[in-house]
């Protein structure tokens, strides 16, 4: 029974890995990678595109030809590029919002460092990964939600202001965005296997426990009956003496 609760603890460790590796990849977006956005708009009237990543954005086939991407910086102004871009549909309280939480980006790579401990504690198969998989594998969960609600927040503003443009304008989720929601399917998953295999060791210990208490109890009794059985017979034997006599 032990080892079915270590089989779907390491299984859970194993889709906290696949969420860890899945959030490298949302953290080394665009800039880093140029054709990797979280986001991604055409700007159809003139063949240009902006990739928008985690640490910057970049300008693909510019009219000046050749691509220009920003330098990696914590928090960018995404959605003023757009108002420069020639966009007037998206309001001054939505731009300081979008911009704003671009700041939040940097919990990509910090929700991965968290991911690859969760999964190295997890592996333990003694009393750091039973108490502390679950614990740290639930904020490496947190935050991984959070990337992924952050980046849609993010972005969402974007997307519905052009689609009021579809025709000189066309903005959709990027690979980036997309891999950061399988981390956090992954993290979901394996935050559930790994609380189902706790919940199980647990279930079979008390379950060991009960019929090791039930075995001994009904081994009491029967030591306790013995005498009385044995009083009987010597009854019987003194009773025939007498009636021998």
């Amino acid at each position: 029974m032990a080892r079915i609760s270590r089989v779907i603890q390491v299984l859970g460790a194993l889709f906290i890995l696949a969420a860890a590796v899945c959030l490298v990849v949302g953290s080394i977006t665009t800039p880093i990678i140029a054709s990797l956005p979280l986001l991604r708009l055409d700007l159809l009237n003139n063949g240009s595109s902006i990739n928008f990543g985690t640490f910057g954005y970049c300008v693909l086939d510019t009219k000046q030809g050749g691509d220009y991407c920003t330098s990696r910086s914590i928090g960018y102004p995404a959605a003023t590029e757009v108002l420069d871009v020639g966009f007037k549909g998206i309001s001054d309280a939505a731009v300081d919002s979008t911009n704003g939480l671009t700041n939040a980006f940097i919990l990509h790579p910090i929700a991965c460092a968290v991911a690859f401990i969760a999964c190295l504690v997890s592996l333990d198969a003694g009393t750091v990964g039973s108490i502390g998989g679950p614990l740290v594998g639930c904020v490496a969960w947190i935050l991984t939600i959070a990337v992924m609600a952050i980046d849609l927040v993010a972005f969402d503003t974007i997307i519905r202001a052009l689609s009021l443009d579809p025709i000189s304008n066309r903005a959709y989720y990027g690979p980036g965005l997309l891999v950061v929601i399988a981390a956090a399917t992954c993290t979901s998953l394996g935050m559930f296997n790994i609380f189902f295999a706790c919940w199980y060791a647990r279930y079979q210990k008390k379950k060991q426990r009960n019929a090791e208490v039930e075995a001994s109890s009904s081994k009491n009794m029967g030591l306790g009956e013995r005498p009385q059985t044995g009083g009987v017979v010597n009854e019987g034997i003194v009773e025939g003496i007498g009636g021998g006599d």
